[in-house]
């Protein structure tokens, strides 16, 4: 019988991982690019190689990155965009000055990111407003370009340790004063209404921190989270201590948020640690009476914890059974109804769909709503794929997710590092989050999440992929 390694192996396709490699390093685009780029690297990198600006290149690339990860919950989207072009200038600068320091490695995972990202821009060309659909795929080749300073800068472990805290810094704000928010009892955002007026949460305070929207505060902390609790176990002495402190905030805020979406991932992040954290520390457990008891009790306590916790907060018992009352609850009604529109336009723009981007649906959603539910998007990410780019962008999106997540169970059961199953587990525990929270919510395409969303893909990839680089240990 195959092990899971082997099954998860061949099911990632990481077993044709050089098959990919030659594939893509010999196709013409690529050796046109390489060309175009050594040209440029033998005229700059001779004059500019001892200068001061060669020496703090790598500095400035990395300080761009940590900046972009900890300002982003507190600036505008464009703002945002604004720093993930300050990353690429300064990454761009130290390929040319110095490119032995830049990765250029490729493989299958970036090989379905990148179909995933044509094929948006091919729908742009069907769609029936192709001036609004280049607007929004533009906005999605920021995000790539994002994702593209992630990997290349991200390479190794002493790179990522300090981006980690730059996030783990900034979610502790963040949290700190959604949870002053709470103290409080801050009014909505410009007086939004977030909930049903019959509900008895109606008037509960919901806090949303910077982000001015509870449901996109929930969206950040869980990607956040995730890789706060996963560094936690990289870390040793006072650093343990500092990250506690942060999910000390972190998980209360989320909790404050009273995001449904948000409390449906938390357990999605819990279930992940749960399953993940049994076949990293499978030997101790089964070795170990005592820590396979405290394993199974753990997750007893935790399973009844939850269940006295709704039990004894009313509110918040009322608001989790929501989620399962269909069109009991007036939100509920309203995300039915855009879905059921959405599918209609759907399968009226089969094949290629109707071009990616916010505006775009703005333009074409009202010929199909029921009265009185307008939307800003399809509220599911896999319905809104499909509107966008049509049953061809929706099987590239569900393959460029399901190889990212099959590759990090490939790493978390097979024989990787001790730094390498903990960081894919983070990863894995916050795509999953985000993708239970994107089942009914829009948060995924707000930049403070989308950012976030490209860093887990990015970590996936190169940790996975370079498993050695990472150490096979804490770091000190």
């Amino acid at each position: 019988m195959p092990s899971l390694e082997n099954i998860f192996y061949k099911l990632s396709l990481k077993n044709k991982e050089d098959f990919w490699k030659n594939i893509i390093s010999n196709s013409l685009l690529i050796k046109s690019v390489a060309f175009f780029i050594s040209l440029v690297e033998k005229f700059v990198s001779p004059i500019s190689k001892e200068s001061f600006t060669a020496k703090i290149s790598e500095l400035l690339t990395l300080a761009s990155i940590m900046l972009l990860i900890f300002a982003s919950p507190f600036v505008s989207t464009e703002f945002n965009a604004n720093l993930i072009i300050l990353s690429v200038v300064c990454t761009s600068l130290q390929h040319f000055i110095k490119p032995e320091t830049i990765s250029r490695k490729t493989d299958i995972l970036l090989l379905s990111v990148v179909v995933f990202f044509a094929i948006n821009f091919i729908s742009v060309g069907f769609s029936p407003y192709i001036m609004a659909s280049l607007k929004g795929f533009s906005k999605l080749i920021i995000y790539f370009l994002a994702y593209m300073v992630f990997m290349v800068n991200l390479g190794s472990m002493k790179n990522l340790r300090l981006v980690l805290w730059a996030m783990v810094f900034s979610s502790s704000i963040v949290s700190a004063y959604g949870c002053y928010q709470f103290y409080i009892k801050v009014e909505p955002y410009q007086g939004a209404l977030w909930d049903d007026p019959n509900a008895m949460t109606f008037k509960t305070t919901r806090v949303y921190s910077f982000l001015k929207n509870p449901n996109l505060l929930a969206g950040y902390l869980i990607p956040t989270i995730s890789f706060s609790t996963a560094f936690y176990f990289l870390n040793i002495g006072w650093r343990k201590l500092l990250i506690l402190a942060s999910l000390a905030v972190q998980v209360p805020c989320l909790y404050f948020t009273y995001s449904r979406g948000g409390w449906l991932a938390v357990l999605g992040i819990l279930g992940t640690f749960a399953i993940g954290s049994f076949f990293i520390y499978y030997e101790k457990i089964i070795k170990s009476k005592n820590v396979k008891l405290f394993f199974i009790g753990s997750i007893i306590l935790g399973i009844l914890a939850f269940i006295g916790f709704l039990i004894k907060s009313p509110a918040t018992l009322e608001r989790f059974t929501s989620i399962f009352t269909s069109r009991g609850h007036s939100s509920n009604s309203f995300r039915m109804n855009v879905w059921i529109s959405c599918w209609h336009i759907f399968k009226d723009n089969l094949l290629i769909g109707i071009g990616p981007g916010n505006t775009t649906f703005e333009k074409i959603y009202p010929l199909y709503m029921f009265s009185g539910f307008k939307a800003l998007s399809a509220y599911n990410i896999f319905l809104e794929t499909a509107v966008e780019t049509g049953l061809v962008g929706l099987i590239s999106f569900v393959g460029m997710i399901g190889l990212h997540i099959l590759r990090s169970f490939w790493g978390i059961v097979g024989k990787t590092s001790y730094n390498t199953k903990m960081l894919l587990l983070g990863s894995l525990a916050g795509l999953i989050g985000l993708i239970i929270q994107g089942m009914a919510d829009t948060v995924w395409y707000r930049p403070q999440v989308h950012i976030l969303l490209w860093f887990i893909m990015a970590i996936i990839t190169i940790v996975s992929r370079d498993e050695i680089a990472y150490g096979n240990g804490k770091d000190s």
